[in-house]
């Protein structure tokens, strides 16, 4: 059960995963998985339980005997651990997990899981998560995969023209969103292709043009957060807000952070 969750990755899990791929934050990604897990297996709730030291993602196999079929729960706990890796990393491990099985010391040896503390005989599975950690995005559009350049090549990347479709659409609602919600046909124009075209090629990547909307306005506030000497006022205004209690409201859903909390904790990063 341990070896097949390793290797079960999201892009295995249809629908559900890509539903789970489309989150813009691990805070964001938690809430996901704690409200639709049913979708993808009837005998499984999670539960987020949140602690001072961290968040514990808690799953409750109650169609799984523990005692008769532990390899339901070690699957369980692989494949969420490869879920959460998506925000931090394939080679993360968190500090502490728990499991409802009896000691299994075949699971002790796996590689993947080298230096975690695992306590069984629990009431419920669960993985500690740093609190730390919840803003952390996913991925960036650019191929679905987060930029990895120095920070003296950052500004030159995020200026040069995108290599993709999806890339420039990025770009071009990133110069319009200071005006508002773009609309959806002058990006069409823009794109020299059919409202109905361009929506189709986003369901193709798993997107809505409002979800592209707010991923593109996500983006470039954690960026210019980043920046000390940028206003909040200003930040929410070139996002397109009319007020800065709506920018606050909109970052706080995406990462679970207002934004002066989420640039303190950048600072002290």
């Amino acid at each position: 059960g341990g070896l097949v969750g390793q290797a079960a990755q999201v892009a295995h899990l249809g629908a559900f995963g890509d539903y789970l791929a489309s989150s813009f934050t691990l805070y964001d990604l938690l809430l996901k998985i704690e409200r639709s897990i049913n979708t993808l297996n009837s005998g499984e709730r999670v539960k987020l339980l949140w602690q001072p030291q961290g968040v514990w993602l808690q799953s409750d196999l109650y169609g799984v005997n523990a005692k008769t079929n532990p390899q339901g729960h070690f699957y369980s706990v692989m494949l969420h651990l490869n879920v959460l890796r998506m925000a931090l990393g394939p080679s993360w491990t968190p500090p502490t997990i728990h499991l409802a099985t009896a000691p299994c010391q075949a699971l002790l040896s796996l590689k993947e899981l080298a230096g975690v503390q695992i306590q069984f005989c629990q009431r419920y599975n669960a993985i500690q998560i740093a609190n730390a950690s919840l803003s952390l995005p996913l991925r960036s559009i650019h191929n679905g995969q987060p930029l990895q350049t120095p920070n003296h090549y950052k500004n030159l990347y995020q200026s040069a023209p995108a290599p993709t479709f999806l890339g420039s659409l990025h770009q071009l609602i990133g110069a319009l969103v200071s005006q508002g919600h773009p609309e959806i046909e002058i990006a069409a124009a823009a794109a020299g292709i059919s409202v109905r075209s361009l929506q189709r090629r986003l369901a193709a990547a798993g997107l809505g043009y409002s979800q592209l909307v707010e991923q593109v306005r996500l983006d470039l506030a954690m960026n210019w957060l980043q920046d000390p000497t940028l206003k909040l006022t200003d930040i929410a205004a070139e996002l397109g807000y009319t007020h800065p209690s709506n920018f606050t409201r909109a970052f706080k859903r995406w990462t679970g952070l207002s934004p002066q909390q989420y640039r303190q904790h950048r600072i002290l990063r």
